[in-house]
């Protein structure tokens, strides 16, 4: 038993830190036995011994060696979102969705119909600034849209990539957020043909939406300095958790959090697109009561 959440969790993405191995992706939708790893573009997969329980303060855990290997360490973020899901229809693509309109994270399920363009709805009472969908069923990138990405440009959360138009055989992206709407995200192929990595014909999809809550939640972009003396970000709130991408060129998604690093200078990152274990950057960032300061080149 993993105690002292202080909520019931809704979305569980756990690391190792101290040896190599994959991230992991749990939600209580799908359900504890149903794995995705963000750093790798594989379906889902099922075992049985991975999360036994979303509890009221926490997450009962298997013995995998994914999140319960003897003497190892990890870290779990947890996200709170509705509890059990709903059936909603405010778009094309009936969806199911547990939201959570206070913090402004909902998760989604949907079966794709090969479409374009189709909407989804999100449940979260206002436009989300970040989503993330993954195939379910099959080798798929991971796709996420920003809502200060350029024109119809996306990332991908397995891969360091700078951002893309999503063209090619797995083409299909989000729609620009600025298109979204208090209730849907839309689904579009860009003009490119298939619908693949979104809205394939019959195929289970899961999708991660965040809209801005002052205090819970920020999005945005920030241009480095090239020196120590970086960039201060405005947040209006003190972070607990901070990802990073570089999006004009290929470099590592980088995550920060006040738990592995309790005191400024926070240093210790880990990385969704790897398996790499815990390490240490030159510098780093301080987490400030209104959002963060860059103290690196790196």
């Amino acid at each position: 038993d993993i105690t002292g959440l202080e909520f019931k969790p809704d979305l569980v993405w756990i690391k190792c830190r101290s040896e190599t191995q994959n991230n992991d992706l749990y939600d209580s939708i799908r359900g504890g036995s149903a794995r995705l790893i963000p750093n790798s573009d594989s379906g889902e997969s099922s075992y049985s011994n991975l999360i036994q329980s979303f509890d009221e303060d926490g997450v009962t855990l298997g013995t995998a060696q994914e999140m319960n290997k003897n003497s190892e360490t990890y870290v779990a973020w947890c996200w709170k979102a509705g509890g059990a899901a709903v059936s909603n229809t405010d778009g094309n693509i009936t969806s199911s969705v547990s939201a959570n309109q206070e913090a402004g994270f909902s998760i989604v399920t949907y079966t794709g119909n090969g479409t374009s363009p189709q909407t989804v709805g999100h449940g979260l009472g206002k436009a989300p600034a970040v989503v993330i969908v993954k195939d379910r069923d099959n080798s798929m990138d991971w796709v996420v849209k920003h809502q200060d990405l350029s024109s119809n440009k996306i990332l991908y959360l397995q891969s360091s990539s700078a951002e893309d138009t999503g063209t090619g055989s797995n083409n299909g992206i989000i729609d620009n957020l600025t298109s979204a709407t208090t209730t849907t995200v839309t689904l579009t192929n860009n003009g490119s043909g298939n619908m693949n990595m979104v809205n394939k014909s019959s195929t289970d999809y899961v999708m991660y939406c965040w809209a801005e809550i002052p205090g819970f939640s920020k999005f945005g972009t920030y241009r480095g300095t090239g020196n120590s003396n970086g960039a201060f970000v405005h947040l209006g709130f003190r972070p607990a958790w901070l990802m990073t991408k570089r999006i004009n060129s290929s470099r590592n998604w980088i995550i920060f959090d006040n738990k592995r690093d309790t005191d400024n200078v926070a240093t210790k990152i880990l990385e969704a697109d790897q398996t790499s274990s815990d390490a240490d950057i030159n510098g780093g960032l301080d987490f400030l009561s209104d959002g963060f300061k860059i103290v690196t080149s790196d």
